[in-house]
Order: C-alpha cells, then structure tokens, then sequence
C-alpha cells in the first residue's frame, strides 16, 4: 500500500557549479525494498495507480522536507498514458 511506501531522494549535481541541480525520487518499501519488488504481483491497474499515487507523494514529501530544486519523477509507461496523469498532479 501508498502508506507504507517511502522516498529516497538522490542529488542530481551539477558538476560545472558544484551544487545540486535538483533531486530524483527513488520509491522504496517499508524496509528499503526496490520498485521491482513492491510491483511483482500487481495487477496492471493497481501498478498505474501505485505509481501515480507515488508521484504525489514524492511531491508532497519533498515539500515537507523543503525541497527548493527541481524533481525527478520515475514514471511507468502506462502510468503516463492514462487521461488522469494531470489532474492527478494538480
């Protein structure tokens, strides 16, 4: 479940101005499992709404944290496709 779903967020730096550009959203389990293994056995349309589920809560998290980069949002082709990507987000 969303609830139980954590974020690591991975600098991406800029090199030339040695200061971070922005950050990556990583999903992990509970206990740091990898996407792979939270999305083994869901069903396609439990896995798009994970995943859009997921987008907002990266945003919300980093927001929390006061995130004042760019983010990084990993997204699965079939999430991106759907008609409610946008307002998802909004």
């Amino acid at each position: 479940s969303l609830m139980s779903v954590k974020f690591a967020f991975q600098p991406i730096v800029d090199v030339v101005e040695c200061e971070v550009y922005s950050y990556e959203a990583l999903m992990r389990g509970p206990n740091g499992e990898l996407p792979a293994q939270l999305f083994r056995g869901l069903s396609p349309a439990a896995l798009v709404a994970l995943d859009q589920e997921g987008w907002c809560a990266a945003i919300a998290t980093a927001s929390r944290l006061g995130a004042t980069t760019l983010l990084n949002l990993n997204a699965s082709p079939s999430a991106l496709v759907t008609g409610s990507v946008i307002s998802r987000l909004q």
